[in-house]
């Protein structure tokens, strides 16, 4: 995944430690919430806290070592259909059942 230059951006300061959204919007970022969700979807590590103003404080963790490089393609994360369970629905009812999924 191709990251573009804004996100370039968001990536670059959170290499300098945590920042906080009011703080990215200084920059020429406006959407900071889509380019930290980029920069996650192109395996980045983004840690985020609610400050006590109701803003967010971004801190970048790394990157998956098995994360594509930039250009690759995008992550996915998901099981291969013939490997899923089957799923069984409880009737309304069946406590046996429902305790088993819950386990």
């Amino acid at each position: 995944m191709s990251l573009d230059a804004r996100a370039q951006l968001v990536l670059q300061r959170l290499r300098n430690g945590p920042a906080g959204t009011v703080e990215l919007q200084r920059s020429p970022i406006v959407h900071v919430a889509k380019n930290i969700l980029d920069l996650r979807r192109a395996g980045y590590l983004i840690t985020t806290t609610r400050t006590s103003n109701g803003t967010a404080l971004y801190k970048l963790i790394g990157k998956l070592p098995d994360a594509p490089v930039e250009g690759g393609s995008p992550l996915r994360v998901s099981t291969p259909p013939s490997s899923r369970a089957p799923r069984t629905v409880p009737q309304f009812g069946d406590v046996a059942a429902i305790r088993e999924m819950r386990r």
